[in-house]
């Protein structure tokens, strides 16, 4: 009876490594990884958000007192410390006849400047509001009182 001699060749390495990458890889993930989550320091914020295009049946909606919450997990971060300030929504349009840009208002609608104080964490990306980061110049979406409207962070002072 002839016994047969293993060969060892490329693919077989290139297997082995494949296996070793991996039990290195589920080594890492489940016991050398750290899994605590980061604290950060809390700050008492303030923010100035316009909303624009509110219909203006709505126009009582928004007052001093009223909770901001994050839509997306119903978390109350802050609340409006100021009486909102209400006005006239304007467009821009084009002139043909004289050809400059004319400022018309929209029927119907009111824009709102909101002034809000929550607690925020500050990390390394910005503020965060109840897992929900807020920056100047850029959208948001928050619950005001029982409102959910969108609109843009105009505005931020760190009160502490």
């Amino acid at each position: 009876m002839e016994r047969k001699k293993y060969k060892f060749n490329i693919i077989d390495l290139f297997i082995i490594l494949i296996i070793v990458c991996a039990i290195a890889l589920l080594a890492y993930v489940f016991i050398f990884s750290n899994k605590t989550v980061e604290k950060y320091d809390s700050f008492e914020v303030e923010c100035v958000v316009e909303v624009t295009r509110v219909n203006e049946l709505f126009r009582d909606k928004f007052n001093q007192g009223d909770p901001v919450i994050n839509i997306s997990n119903n978390r109350q971060f802050g609340t409006v410390t100021e009486t909102p300030e209400r006005k006239r929504s304007v467009t821009t349009a084009f002139d043909e006849n004289t050809g400059s840009e004319i400022y018309p208002e929209v029927e119907g609608t009111d824009d709102y400047i909101i002034t809000f104080v929550g607690t925020a964490e500050k990390t390394e990306w910005g503020y965060r509001f109840a897992d929900m980061y807020l920056n100047v110049a850029e959208p948001c979406m928050l619950q005001i009182g029982d409102m959910q409207c969108s609109g843009t962070c105009i505005k931020m002072t760190v009160l502490d």
